[in-house]
């Protein structure tokens, strides 16, 4: 009899160091990886992974939507156990999202709203979505330009059609021209993420519009470096250092940062590369019996602002010392005393 309880308890133990010894395995998909703001969301994600002991499987979708819905088949084929998913358009999103359900299989979604409300959807699976205030830092960018600096006659260099992220901020845009009822906005070209970009529509708008503008208004900072190399090129290297022309935008990209310290580029909104981490531990949480609490199911972040009077700051706080995380003090299922509120204001100090 003893020995048929040794046995049984044996056999338990085995089976717990089984269990403790699988790793949670979640696939995280990308626009692109091209683009340095994406390379940072990753090591975020990677860092809060090791932290909750989860392996990750990244895809990069090169801003293609049939290559980021084929590669969620792969990820859900290949017994991923949840999903972070940065939907390439608002229009692909539901389909993603059916995907993983159909699979059983939970997805939280980051940085570009998915066209569905987790909120609002039948399925719990669907944890949740956490990605920046994109009318508020559209609104933002473009009260630089027009509070701040004084320049009433912009353009925009948008995304493209049909990502939330570039509707979002568009809609900010909008928004402060009708709060500056004093601004002229000449023109905004909805054209992409890339600085080839950037140079491309700027130099159109120098032949196009001359010295009409002052302020140019960037949906991120890939475009906005090629909107600076673009008036570097045309004379106006001057002009940008003594404020008379600026470019702002956002993403906070290491080569953006430094423009701003060599005063090229008048300022940038960013910090938001941290979602893809908050979603982790959301997603973690999910899968461990500890769905977000009601009121963070749609967390909306706010950004911070940097420019060359605060960049030495920012560097100092997120560069050079990045913002410590202990992901196991924010998850629920391994804090009985977390709050729930899985992320942390992102500012300078």
């Amino acid at each position: 009899m003893k020995k048929a309880v040794l046995l049984i308890l044996v056999v338990l133990l085995a089976v717990s160091a089984v269990t403790l010894a699988q790793k949670l395995v979640v696939g995280v998909s990308v626009p692109t990886l091209a683009n340095p703001f994406w390379q940072n969301y990753v090591g975020f994600v990677n860092n809060v992974a090791e932290q909750l002991g989860i392996e990750v499987r990244i895809v990069d979708c090169e801003n293609n939507e049939g290559k980021q819905i084929m590669d969620i088949e792969n990820l859900i084929a290949a017994g991923v156990d949840g999903l972070i998913v940065t939907p390439q358009t608002a229009q692909v999103g539901p389909a993603i999202i059916r995907r993983a359900e159909l699979a059983g299989v939970p997805i939280a979604v980051t940085d570009r709203w998915p066209g569905i409300d987790p909120t609002e959807y039948a399925w719990d699976g669907f944890v949740g979505f956490i990605g920046p205030d994109d009318a508020d830092t559209g609104f933002k960018i473009a009260e630089t330009l027009i509070k701040e600096l004084g320049m009433t006659n912009i353009v925009g260099i948008n995304g493209v059609h049909g990502a939330s992220v570039a509707e979002g901020r568009y809609a900010g845009l909008a928004q402060a021209v009708e709060a500056y009822p004093e601004t002229n906005l000449i023109a905004v070209e909805w054209i992409g993420e890339n600085p080839d970009l950037g140079i491309q529509v700027t130099e159109n708008f120098l032949a196009a519009y001359g010295g009409e503008f002052a302020g140019i208004w960037c949906y991120n900072d890939a475009l906005a470096v090629g909107a600076v190399r673009a008036l570097r090129d045309a004379g106006l290297g001057e002009a940008l250092q003594n404020r008379e022309i600026a470019v702002v935008g956002m993403d906070l990209n290491p080569d953006a940062v430094e423009r701003i310290e060599e005063g090229w580029y008048y300022a940038s909104f960013g910090g938001h590369w941290l979602q893809g981490g908050f979603g982790l531990i959301m997603l973690y949480d999910y899968m461990n019996g500890k769905p977000p609490l009601p009121e963070y199911r749609v967390v909306r972040l706010q950004l911070m602002k940097v420019t060359q009077d605060n960049v030495a700051d920012f560097r100092e706080q997120f560069i050079f010392n990045p913002p410590e995380i202990d992901a196991t003090e924010l998850s629920r299922a391994l804090n009985p005393e977390a709050t729930g509120r899985y992320f942390f204001e992102i500012a300078i100090q």
